[in-house]
């Protein structure tokens, strides 16, 4: 009985250990990419669009000159929503900051930081690679009304 009691403890102990681990790599990551305003901010602003419609695991709710933000997350799903932010530093700059959020605890797919690396690489001009990271969704479309989440998957 002991030894039952222990691999269950030691079983339901080991997801949230894998977690943690996982959040602590996630504050390592940077967060933002710089731009100056005009052209450059233009251009990295348009490359976050696009990375976010080829990578968010959640359809776009909004996209204005200062937030780019998709649906979700909802329920247990592992699939990340993502918010993308554009903060003037008052030097002719801006930082645009990435957000990436699961509502699953123990774990997220794509993970959070590998998503947050891609848009900083593609965003910043380091890489030119747009490799869609989200898991095989089914497409769906958001339908008022519904109250279904699922539908806002991609």
């Amino acid at each position: 009985m002991t030894k039952r009691l222990l691999l269950f403890v030691s079983l339901g102990i080991l997801p949230m250990l894998a977690a943690c681990g996982s959040a602590i790599e996630d504050e390592r990551t940077p967060t933002s990419v710089a731009c100056r305003l005009g052209p450059d901010c233009d251009h990295k602003w348009a490359r976050a669009v696009f990375w976010v419609q080829q990578n968010a695991c959640y359809k776009i709710e909004k996209v204005d000159p200062a937030r780019i933000q998709t649906f979700g997350p909802y329920g247990k799903s592992e699939g990340t929503a993502i918010t993308i932010q554009k903060v003037l530093t008052g030097d002719g700059g801006a930082q645009l900051f990435i957000n990436v959020s699961c509502a699953n605890i123990v774990t997220c797919y794509p993970r959070v930081a590998a998503q947050k690396i891609s848009f900083l690489e593609y965003v910043s001009g380091a890489s030119n690679l747009v490799v869609p990271m989200h898991p095989p969704f089914p497409q769906a479309h958001p339908i008022p009304g519904l109250g279904d989440p699922s539908v806002l998957l991609r």
